[in-house]
């Protein structure tokens, strides 16, 4: 399964992210497609995020901190496990 990339804004450098991501940080998330990933992100942050990247796309140097895997609350993993595999 392709891997996306998240990012959050600078902002986040001096106030809380709600789940604690930092923008010195670019975080994985595994889906079917760009589609599905980006959904995935809104169902867990709502808009508390910059850019979703391809791996081509993305400019590893950007990001000091290095790759960290995005936070996935399990509920909502499940239930867009459902969804992909059309089990609902």
């Amino acid at each position: 399964m392709p891997k996306y990339y998240v990012t959050v804004c600078n902002e986040y450098k001096y106030i809380k992210h709600p789940l604690g991501l930092h923008p010195d940080y670019f975080y994985s998330i595994k889906a079917p497609d760009i589609h599905i990933a980006k959904r995935l992100v809104m169902e867990q942050i709502g808009n508390k995020w910059a850019v979703l990247y391809t791996k081509k796309d993305l400019k590893t140097k950007s990001f000091k901190g290095g790759e960290l895997p995005f936070p996935l609350n399990l509920k909502t993993a499940i239930l867009n496990y459902i969804t992909i595999n059309n089990l609902d």
